[in-house]
């Protein structure tokens, strides 16, 4: 047929709509993308870490990033929605520290994979750092290095354990509080986000909260917004609260225990993290290659449909 000089068959422009979808991850798994997805707007929440046992001081959330407009090439992505930290507890002796660190969090396209770090331990680097056992700085957070930054460096806290009171944990939006005098800090700030919810109806939600200071004498850190696990109080031993699932939250510090004890309570594990990720609604003309008419192509071109 002729097209306007041209000979070849004639392409009919065929139009199409798709609606926003929302794919929420809170264990490893694959996207598979729609067919007209070329970028997609993602959260990524890493693992919150884990408290430390015995005069510990609050671990820091998982790194929270929010991502726009990431080009998704792949028709499937492996995501890995990162695990909290565990802690071993321990002790008396030198077996006292967390056995399991938290995961990141990963959208793994072929062309650029995307990350927020898992949260720091108590006293260690993290998405969100862990707080400090004593009066030197708390361990810093953003350890991916990113801009925005995940995450923030964790609390001081005080020396020995009379009245034993130790830092916090960092959050995603606010540095771990220090500890003052016999109280335990509090956790830091999580992040409030409207990434996982719909366009149409924004619902911000807070993610990495960090994990609250133990104190031997005195009050015990509460957690961070977020999920932040508070630390606990008391010589007795007992145990302190987890950073809550699905939310990056961090674990407490846990309060001291007597020598005669097995092992000394475990410290507050680590929330899990979360990966959501957000198809825009996209609407316009196939792409289909060929002969087109001048007339359907200047249209589309008005349009913002030909590319």
């Amino acid at each position: 047929m002729s097209n306007g000089g041209i000979i070849g068959p004639e392409i009919i422009p065929a139009a199409f709509t798709q609606s926003e979808q929302l794919t929420t991850f809170t264990a490893d798994g694959i996207f598979t993308k729609q067919s007209n997805t070329t970028e997609v707007d993602l959260l990524l929440v890493a693992g919150g870490g884990a408290g430390q046992s015995h005069f510990g001081p609050g671990a820091g959330g998982g790194g929270v990033r929010e991502i726009a407009d990431h080009a998704c090439a792949d028709a499937t992505v492996t995501v890995t929605c990162g695990a909290g930290a565990t802690s071993n507890g321990g002790g008396p002796g030198p077996s006292i520290v967390p056995s399991v660190p938290a995961e990141d969090s990963t959208f793994a396209t072929t062309s650029s994979p995307i990350s927020a770090s898992g949260g720091g331990l108590s006293n260690v680097t993290g998405g969100c750092g862990g707080g400090s056992y004593d009066s030197n700085p708390g361990a810093a957070g953003n350890a991916g290095g990113y801009n925005p930054v995940e995450g923030y460096a964790g609390g001081t806290g005080s020396p020995g354990n009379n009245p034993g009171a130790k830092g916090a944990g960092g959050g995603a939006s606010q540095v771990g509080i220090a500890s003052s005098g016999s109280t335990g800090g509090i956790g830091g700030a999580g992040a409030s986000t409207t990434y996982g919810s719909p366009t149409a109806s924004p619902s911000p939600t807070v993610y990495g909260g960090g994990g609250g200071g133990a104190t031997g004498i005195g009050s015990a850190g509460s957690g961070g917004s977020g999920g932040g696990g508070a630390g606990s109080s008391g010589n007795a031993g007992a145990g302190s609260t987890p950073g809550i699932g699905n939310t990056g939250g961090g674990g407490g510090g846990t309060t001291g225990g007597h020598s005669s004890m097995v092992n000394f309570p475990l410290g507050g594990s680590g929330g899990s993290g979360k990966v959501v990720v957000k198809e825009k609604a996209v609407s316009g003309v196939a792409n289909t290659s060929g002969v087109w008419r001048m007339m359907d192509v200047l249209h589309n071109k008005q349009n913002s449909n030909w590319n």
